[in-house]
């Protein structure tokens, strides 16, 4: 099923909406649940209505990918969440950060599954996304330079509804899925810790605990944004 125009990558009603129950999707989902993430709240005070109908939107199309690109998409934010988190650590000197080695093969590998629309496991299996996906994929990177490079609030907000709406549509038990293979395959560059802060950031969005994405007690120096 090919995606609609990257231009209806924006604005019915997640306000009034009930969770679906595909367990496949978002069966896990409980909507309230997004007043408490952090990233959202800023939008959900200033203007909830228009926030919602974003995020509602992106849920809406999101959701229409067929099963196996679901999977690929779920798997490529579960590697950008985990390098966010990296690279946050690392910017900031927390504690454990990875060092500037390390550090930059973890950007390096992320961005170039990012650039080239194709994800290479170590063991040689190759995960490609369809190219009605990448229209969608490059409209949302488009959305993140926009707002964290060039400073665009719109965009921002957009950018934040797009990544609710997709977590909503790819769904816990998928997203599990997603981390269990990033852990398998390149646990060994990302390290535990941060395959953890990664895991921690997507149940903000999709589990009733941070526990039922199998994450441990809270880790010190876990962004509260969208990692980058």
């Amino acid at each position: 099923m090919a995606p609609d125009s990257p231009d209806n990558l924006a604005t019915n009603n997640l306000a009034t909406a009930s969770p679906t129950t595909d367990s496949s999707s978002a069966g896990a989902v409980v909507w309230a649940r997004l007043r408490d993430v952090p990233d959202l709240e800023e939008y959900l005070d200033a203007d909830p209505e228009r926030f919602t109908e974003e995020v509602q939107r992106a849920f809406e199309q999101w959701r229409t990918l067929p099963a196996d690109q679901l999977e690929a998409v779920a798997l490529l934010r579960a590697l950008e969440v985990t390098n966010g988190c990296v690279q946050w650590a690392f910017r900031r000197k927390l504690d454990g950060h990875l060092g500037v080695e390390r550090t930059r093969a973890c950007m390096k590998t992320v961005m170039g599954f990012m650039v080239s629309k194709q994800i290479r496991w170590p063991d040689g299996a190759v995960v490609d996304f369809d190219p009605s996906v990448v229209p969608w994929l490059d409209a949302v990177r488009g959305l993140y330079i926009a707002a964290f490079k060039n400073g665009d609030a719109a965009a921002a907000r957009s950018f934040y509804a797009q990544s609710a709406g997709q977590f909503l549509a790819l769904g816990r038990e998928r997203m599990r899925r997603a981390f269990g293979g990033v852990e398998d395959q390149f646990g060994e560059l990302f390290g535990e810790d941060f395959l953890e802060r990664g895991r921690r950031y997507a149940a903000r969005f999709l589990a009733p605990s941070p526990e039922a994405m199998e994450a441990p007690e809270a880790t010190r120096g876990t962004p509260s944004r969208q990692p980058s």
